[in-house]
């Protein structure tokens, strides 16, 4: 009977002991974080494109990335972290600007402006 009693409280430890060890399974199934690209098209203010806009994207207010669209108007941001943007043109006078929001939660999002006359 102590055998037994004894055997069993041995098997109780091992088992609370392996319970109360560290386990990283949450972080280890959650893998690298998600990420996605951010395009669009930038227009100007009689809806045809803002060939060569300056383009910058913001995160959190603090400004992240920036580039210059194609002759179509076009710009591509990749990689980034899943988030809330906001997307900042401007024609290459700086005459015309334009900003659009939208939020980064699949590995695509198109977030196109129209530039507004300034003066």
């Amino acid at each position: 009977m102590k055998k037994l009693a004894l055997f069993a409280i041995i098997v109780l430890t091992i088992v609370a002991g392996l319970t109360l060890l560290p386990h990283d399974s949450a972080q280890a199934s959650a893998g690298p974080s998600p990420t996605g690209d951010i395009f669009g098209s930038i227009t100007g203010p009689a809806g045809g494109p803002a060939r060569f806009s300056n383009v910058k994207l913001f995160k959190s207010g603090a400004l992240i990335a920036e580039m210059q669209a194609n002759s179509y108007g076009n710009y591509k941001f990749e990689d980034l972290p899943y988030g809330y943007y906001r997307v900042v043109a401007t024609n290459r006078y700086e005459t015309h600007l334009g900003d659009n929001y939208g939020t980064l939660n699949s590995p695509d999002i198109r977030i196109d402006v129209v530039l507004t006359i300034l003066y």
